[in-house]
């Protein structure tokens, strides 16, 4: 995108060039699932609708027992 105005003199040079992405942030993420592989658990969940650019990363937090929560390592959503 660029822009230049004008006056009863005639038209200025143009802006320099600026890009623009017409995205928003993910929409929330669809019902997640879990289930229980011997002492580890397994999670999934359904990709959000990503409107407009592709979901790089995920941040997972799990809930302690007295109510604060703790983050995962970094998700990127590939590891099954």
């Amino acid at each position: 995108m660029r822009v230049r105005a004008s006056n009863k003199y005639g038209w200025g040079d143009f802006s320099p060039i600026i890009s623009i992405i017409a995205a928003l942030a993910p929409s929330v993420t669809p019902v997640i699932t879990t289930v229980q592989l011997g002492p580890d658990a397994g999670i999934s969940w359904g990709l959000p609708p990503n409107n407009g650019l592709v979901i790089t990363k995920y941040d997972v937090l799990f809930k302690h027992k007295n109510g604060s929560y703790f983050p995962t390592s970094e998700c990127l959503g590939t590891d099954p």
